[in-house]
């Protein structure tokens, strides 16, 4: 990998991340322009065109469709982060209608090769990778390191033995451009190395975010199993309340026929006092008599 496309590689996944951050929604005009230059095969609009459709704040979002043009961009030679990103968001449902649009705009296209799908790494893979090509670079450049002072040494011996002849200069003038070469080759390889490293932060941060969604995913879990079971003891208390409820309302019934019954029998011994009070006269007057 040359180091300049690394470089558009992750300057491009970085204007990605923006652009999936952005608040500001694309307009209608602005998206069918997009999308006109996008089928007419133009790079640069398909990348623009599906990280608009894989913005969630957009009124047009859409996973599968920025899953067609972010594939299509990919094959065209644009950076395939996005895409990976967004992959590891899409449910199964919309990946399969994503390849099934993709595959029906391959086949109106007439393209001559399917593109390659590009699917997201395990994170283990993608280390490795990393790792790999970092390991390569650095033998690279210990090689050129070793020639680049095998260079100097020549240098110093032809300007010893020839001693400032024409030839001997022009000897030396091509070494040293060689040399000059070998230069930038280190220089380029340091930037690869850099960007190399830079993203396995990414990849790092992007597996520390996954770790963070399933820790929130599981507490939301948790909290819905939480709710159901108070919902079970809300169920259960309000079946208690309205038992309570009958037993209070049976028990009311009894008092208050205990009440008539007490009423009754209180009027029955004030009728028997006052029959045992006239009971009591009638005696006095026999008596008298």
């Amino acid at each position: 990998m040359k180091p300049a496309p690394l470089r558009l590689l992750l300057a491009g996944f970085a204007l990605g991340l923006a652009a999936l951050s952005s608040p500001a929604a694309t307009s209608p005009a602005d998206i069918a322009a997009m999308r006109d230059k996008a089928e007419q095969g133009n790079a640069i609009a398909q990348y623009n065109l599906g990280l608009v459709y894989a913005d969630v704040r957009e009124p047009a979002h859409d996973y599968a469709e920025a899953y067609v043009w972010l594939n299509l961009a990919a094959q065209a030679g644009a950076t395939s982060r996005a895409l990976a990103t967004i992959v590891e968001l899409m449910t199964p449902e919309e990946r399969a209608e994503g390849e099934r649009r993709l595959t029906a705009r391959r086949g109106a296209a007439a393209a001559d090769a399917p593109a390659p799908v590009i699917t997201a790494l395990p994170l283990d893979e993608r280390a490795d990778t990393v790792i790999g090509q970092v390991a390569a670079l650095e033998a690279d450049k210990r090689q050129l390191s070793d020639e680049l002072a095998r260079a100097w040494k020549e240098n110093e011996a032809l300007r010893a033995q020839t001693g400032g002849q024409a030839e001997t200069r022009q000897r030396l003038a091509i070494a040293e451009t060689a040399l000059a070469s070998k230069d930038r080759e280190i220089a380029n390889l340091r930037e690869q190395i850099a960007a190399a490293a830079e993203a396995d932060t990414v990849a790092t941060e992007l597996a520390e975010t996954r770790d963070q969604f399933i820790a929130l995913r599981q507490m939301h879990a948790a909290l819905e199993t939480e709710r159901d079971a108070l919902r079970h003891q809300n169920d259960d208390l309000r079946a208690r309340l309205a038992t309570h409820a009958a037993d209070l309302a049976a028990t009311r019934a009894q008092v208050e026929s205990t009440n008539r019954d007490a009423e009754a029998l209180t009027a029955r011994e004030t009728e028997l006092t006052d029959a045992r009070a006239q009971l009591s006269l009638i005696r006095g007057e026999n008596t008298r008599q």
